[in-house]
């Protein structure tokens, strides 16, 4: 594996999911599936929301924005973001 492996992967997924809808819209609700079950979210708008910004964290690296006083504590309104690079 190369130093870079896990950015390029990011970057083929990211132009994959721009590509083909469908593609990403299977990930999106494979996480929102995760967070229905996990944190007992119920409402679709806010799941399927909370599962398309999670994909942008991951595979474009942008933080979403969050309304002020979220209920939600397992996403943050800032997100670090880590180097996975092997040493």
């Amino acid at each position: 594996m190369t130093r870079y492996s896990i950015s390029f992967a990011r970057k083929i997924f990211k132009e994959r999911f721009e590509e083909d809808e469908g593609f990403r819209f299977g990930y999106q609700s494979a996480i929102a599936v995760f967070l229905y079950d996990r944190y007992g979210i119920s409402n679709h708008e806010e799941r399927n929301k909370d599962a398309n910004d999670i994909m942008k964290v991951i595979f474009d690296a942008i933080p979403p924005i969050r309304e002020k006083n979220s209920n939600k504590d397992f996403i943050e309104s800032r997100f670090d973001i880590l180097d996975f690079r092997e040493e």
